[in-house]
């Protein structure tokens, strides 16, 4: 049993001190999800498992993942198995995008990023959540951490605009 697993009882209080970035990363995507559209077309962008699924409950949700992080999942609820650097729905499609936790286990994350923008409509929603400190996991498919500057040159490059980076670090991380 892992530690999430562990708390996942416990009061929210206490999830939020104990599992600061996981508490984050929720509160993130519910916020997104409420934001939306009721018919909003949402692409969940290596969706693994499909932990941010219900979310999005009446919604048209699609969960994508190459299903290769961890052998211990389940990947059988996925909507398509695809690699996220040849995403195989046709450009603007989609509402709403959200790649959580997924871009440092991408060899390429550029090409990735370019996908999902191609696969929005214009005006399109996108939610990004990405570690700057966070252990090795799904070894060896970790290959990278970010700042906020290079998540807004990699977002800028792939073609996303209106760009609001939030960063989320501990006690006396600098929010500016």
């Amino acid at each position: 049993m892992t530690y999430t697993e562990r708390l996942a009882g416990a009061p929210r209080f206490v999830r939020r001190w104990t599992l600061y970035f996981e508490f984050e990363i929720t509160s993130a995507v519910e916020r997104f999800a409420r934001s939306l559209n009721p018919d909003a077309r949402v692409l969940d962008a290596g969706s693994g498992e499909g932990r941010h699924k219900g979310f999005f409950a009446g919604k048209r949700y699609t969960g994508v993942d190459l299903g290769v992080g961890d052998e211990h999942w389940n990947y059988g609820g996925l909507d398509a198995v695809a690699d996220l650097n040849a995403l195989p729905f046709c450009s603007e499609t989609f509402d709403a995008a959200l790649n959580i936790v997924t871009l440092e286990h991408l060899r390429y994350p550029e090409a990735a990023l370019g996908e999902i923008a191609r696969v929005l409509k214009p005006r399109g929603r996108f939610l990004l959540v990405a570690p700057l400190e966070w252990e090795e996991h799904q070894q060896p498919h970790d290959f990278f951490r970010y700042t906020r500057f290079g998540l807004q040159a990699l977002l800028e490059s792939a073609g996303f605009d209106e760009i609001q980076i939030s960063p989320a670090g501990g006690f006396f991380h600098d929010a500016c």
